[in-house]
């Protein structure tokens, strides 16, 4: 072999071992994080608190240390998944997927993990829910896609939806219901609504998005409102995870 060859074949190995150190410690270093981030997961589902501070600073510390004892119910978690995206200069992000079930309810929440380098270690710094992203829908499926729960929530009226939230929504959606069952009665909206249409916008088996006219009326005044709903599945039953309102005519 000439000394070029064999220059080339020293290159390429050297090459080599660093793109697979490199993957090798990225891999280490994610897994580090991605502990921290299941750690409190688990520890806040059985709601053992003091376990969480070692894991957490900052705003998260604060908003565990308010809001954990308005906290009842243990959870189980059934499912995650985990993404770390951005990991340099001592920050990081993850997003996790976490499929739970409470004593009446199961649930799936998308969570956006904040998280800072402190000596050795990671601590999780701010917590948030991930932006819900509608998927390309490049296949459509029309069997069991999601529009019938929103058929049914729809056709209730405002209380009846805050009183059976768990059994329709999911996620962030879910969350805010929960939290406006603390708003007095007469908060409610008195707006009487008529579904309209429903129509498929697009599935993937696993999400849906739905287009819903609703025609509402208040005080006299009637407007046709046009929202796209997403649905996702969470243990084979479809639930709706997010509402955005695109028109009103």
């Amino acid at each position: 072999m000439s000394k070029r060859k064999k220059l080339i074949v020293i290159i390429a190995v050297a090459t080599l071992f660093l793109i697979i150190s490199c993957a090798i410690f990225k891999f280490v270093k994610n897994k580090e994080i991605i502990n921290v981030v299941s750690q409190y997961i688990n520890y806040s589902s059985a709601l053992q608190w003091e376990q969480t501070k070692d894991l957490l600073t900052g705003e998260a510390l604060a908003q565990t240390l308010k809001n954990s004892a308005l906290i009842k119910d243990k959870e189980t978690i059934l499912q995650t998944g985990y993404f770390v995206y951005n990991d340099s200069n001592g920050l990081a992000e993850v997003n996790a997927r976490v499929i739970k079930k409470g004593p009446k309810f199961e649930d799936r929440v998308d969570y956006h993990f904040y998280l800072i380098r402190k000596n050795d270690g990671w601590k999780i710094y701010k917590v948030t829910y991930e932006p819900f992203r509608r998927p390309l829908y490049f296949l459509s499926f029309n069997k069991d896609s999601g529009i019938g729960v929103v058929e049914q929530y729809l056709a209730l009226n405002y209380t009846q939806r805050s009183d059976k939230a768990e059994h329709y929504l999911a996620g962030e959606a879910l969350a805010a219901a929960i939290k406006n069952r603390l708003l007095p009665v007469d908060g409610m909206p008195n707006i009487k609504e008529n579904l309209v249409s429903v129509k498929l916008v697009g599935s993937n088996g696993y999400v849906s998005t739905v287009e819903a006219v609703i025609e509402t009326e208040r005080e006299n005044y009637r407007q046709n409102v046009v929202s796209l709903i997403d649905t996702v599945k969470v243990s084979d039953r479809w639930r709706i995870i997010n509402i955005d309102v695109v028109g009103v005519d």
